[in-house]
């Protein structure tokens, strides 16, 4: 009987910190640029599981990034934030 209740216990206490994260969405504005003009811009979201904000935003920088494509003078630009 010991056991089943300590094995209860365990799983509440699971279920309980596991919902302390909360979901934050970080939006990337995509910029493609071919020989120096602007042809086309995109948006994407993507979801981050962080305790609080400022670990979501931490976290949001990493989507950002400039990219070279096809070793041509076009470049994939991703300005990220979070909402």
């Amino acid at each position: 009987m010991k056991k089943i209740y300590s094995l209860a216990t365990v799983l509440i206490a699971l279920v309980i910190f596991s919902s302390c994260k909360k979901e934050y969405e970080c939006a990337c504005k995509v910029t493609y640029i071919v020989d120096g003009k602007q042809v086309n811009t995109d948006y994407t979201n993507n979801t981050i599981r962080a305790v609080n904000k400022d670990d979501a935003g931490k976290q949001c920088v990493y989507y950002e990034r400039e990219e070279d494509y096809l070793q041509q003078k076009a470049i994939v630009r991703y300005n990220c934030a979070l909402r």
